[in-house]
């Protein structure tokens, strides 16, 4: 029985348990047990990637062995920001989407953005807390209203901040991030110490996995969100409004270290795919794949 159980899920082909059990005319617990207890496998998700060429591996490489040779802590004194639409209505779960295999198979699946009713957030991660600013519902952002959200939303809550701990900006190479508008800005107000496109510290393109919005916040938001489904576009934002206040700060610094965690894993796989490693190294946050 174990040969033909085995035999029907056979090598990276996605499988129910259902399917599993009718295949070989026995019950699904009996199927479970044969494949957790006697062949010691475990059902794996697929994980969410994007390609990567050899520019970006070596870009991403070249960062994370800029921000390792940084003073310890150095983390907690950078700005984390990015951008995501969350939809109204999201995505179906792939909760149930698994693969049975005796070691995690790596299957990997590259993200898609769907259409409909949506929003923009921006979030910044600064001392400890998550600063949360909405863009007009269904417009995407422009490189004049980007400037102006620096300008008049993030520049009031962080300068005393800036100016007293020397703190860096980051933000991704995304167009309207780079305009020469925001880049004199930023260079006006944090100086040398911006981690961005078209500077001396080039944030790496396509590496979500480095960033604490991308690995930690936006995931748990969108958890608060399925926890606590929103009736309208206003009580979405209201919902993850409420969610990011109410996050402990040793909870926010936490998932912010972890970039120099992530890091190391990073370089470690020359700038590749780490997702895989991060359960070998320990890192261990609420949210974290």
């Amino acid at each position: 029985m174990k040969n033909m159980v085995e035999d029907s899920v056979g090598q990276g082909k996605q499988i129910s348990l259902t399917d599993v059990s009718q295949m070989n005319n026995i019950s699904v617990s009996k199927s479970w047990r044969i494949l957790r207890k006697r062949l010691n496998w475990y059902p794996y998700k697929p994980h969410a990637v994007v390609p990567l060429s050899l520019a970006h591996k070596t870009a991403r490489k070249t960062f994370c062995e800029w921000l390792l040779e940084q003073p310890e802590g150095f983390e907690r004194n950078v700005i984390w920001s990015d951008e995501k639409w969350f939809m109204f209505r999201q995505s179906p779960n792939k909760q149930n989407e698994r693969y049975w295999y005796p070691l995690d198979p790596k299957i990997e699946r590259e993200s898609r953005v769907q259409g409909g009713l949506k929003v923009m957030a921006w979030a910044g991660l600064v001392n400890g807390k998550v600063l949360i600013h909405w863009f007009d519902a269904d417009v995407s952002v422009t490189g004049e209203t980007y400037l102006e959200m620096l300008k008049s939303v993030v520049w009031p809550k962080v300068s005393k901040k800036v100016n007293s701990r020397k703190l860096w900006f980051q933000q991704d190479g995304a167009t309207v991030h780079t305009t020469l508008e925001a880049r004199q800005w930023l260079e006006q107000k944090f100086h040398q110490r911006v981690i961005s496109r078209h500077t001396d510290h080039p944030w790496p393109a396509k590496s979500p996995d480095l960033s604490p919005l991308d690995y930690w916040f936006w995931s748990v938001a969108m958890r608060e969100l399925t926890r606590v489904p929103p009736s309208s576009i206003e009580e979405l934002k209201s919902t993850v409004e409420g969610f990011a206040e109410s996050l402990d700060p040793e909870e926010v610094y936490k998932a912010v270290e972890n970039v120099r965690k992530r890091a190391q894993v990073c370089v470690s796989q020359n700038g590749g795919q780490f997702q895989h490693r991060l359960h070998k190294h320990r890192i261990a946050i609420r949210g974290d794949n």
